[in-house]
C-alpha cells in the first residue's frame, strides 16, 4: 500500500511538469526544424507520406545556422555571458562574509 501512496503523491507534479513543460518543449523543438511556411500553421511538416506510401522527412537547420551566422545573436549571448559572471561575482562577494 505504500507504494501506491507515493505514486499519488508523485503523480500531480509529474503531470504538471509534463503538460506544461515537456509538452510545450517538444513542440517548439519541433517547429525549429521546420521550414517555414505561409500558411497555417506557419510551418511545414516534418514527415510527409506520398501517395505511393513513401516517406520522406523534411527536417532542416537552417534555424540553427541563422543564429550562428549572424552577428547580433552571437553577440547577444556574449552579453548575456558577461552579465552572468559579474552578477555571479557580485553574489558571491556578498555572500562570502556572511556564510
Amino acid at each position: 500500500m505504500e507504494r501506491h501512496g507515493r505514486w499519488l503523491i508523485i503523480l500531480p507534479p509529474l503531470l504538471f511538469l509534463l503538460v506544461f513543460f515537456v509538452i510545450p518543449f517538444l513542440f517548439a523543438f519541433k517547429i525549429s526544424f521546420a521550414d517555414m511556411a505561409i500558411s497555417v500553421p506557419p510551418f511545414s511538416p516534418l514527415v510527409a507520406v506520398s501517395p505511393d506510401d513513401h516517406v520522406t522527412f523534411r527536417i532542416t537547420f537552417d534555424s540553427y545556422t541563422y543564429l550562428v551566422e549572424d552577428d547580433l545573436y552571437i553577440l547577444s549571448y556574449l552579453y548575456s555571458l558577461r552579465t552572468a559572471f559579474f552578477s555571479t561575482v557580485i553574489c558571491l562577494l556578498l555572500g562570502y562574509p556572511m556564510a
